[in-house]
């Protein structure tokens, strides 16, 4: 894995950050955040590499989506239309059924 972005650097997707790191340290993590306060924090304490928007999953191997689970259901097509067939997209949400009818997957 050479590019993770994190959409949410709230408690959910700083604390998977986190882990992720001690991981796989070389490897790139993109922040995105609407809360600017989330990702300068995020930024200054080494927690993310860079900050970034949404085109930076073009690039990503996987993608993280930690927002609320009906901003997911709302972004997750922008987001399936701008990765790569081999890039993995996951999300943190404690519910399922509507992201699997927006994205098209058996539930």
């Amino acid at each position: 894995m050479n590019n993770i972005v994190v959409i949410g650097i709230g408690l959910i997707g700083g604390s998977i950050v986190k882990d992720l790191k001690k991981i796989h340290p070389d490897t790139k993590i993109i922040g995105v955040d609407k809360n600017a306060d989330h990702i300068n924090e995020a930024l200054a304490s080494g927690l993310i590499d860079e900050k970034g928007d949404l085109n930076a999953v073009k690039d990503a191997d996987l993608v993280i989506l930690s927002i609320p689970v009906d901003v997911s259901v709302d972004l997750l097509s922008d987001v399936l239309d701008l990765v790569s067939d081999d890039t993995l997209v996951i999300d943190v949400g404690s519910t399922k059924l509507d992201i699997c009818k927006k994205s098209r997957t058996p539930c």
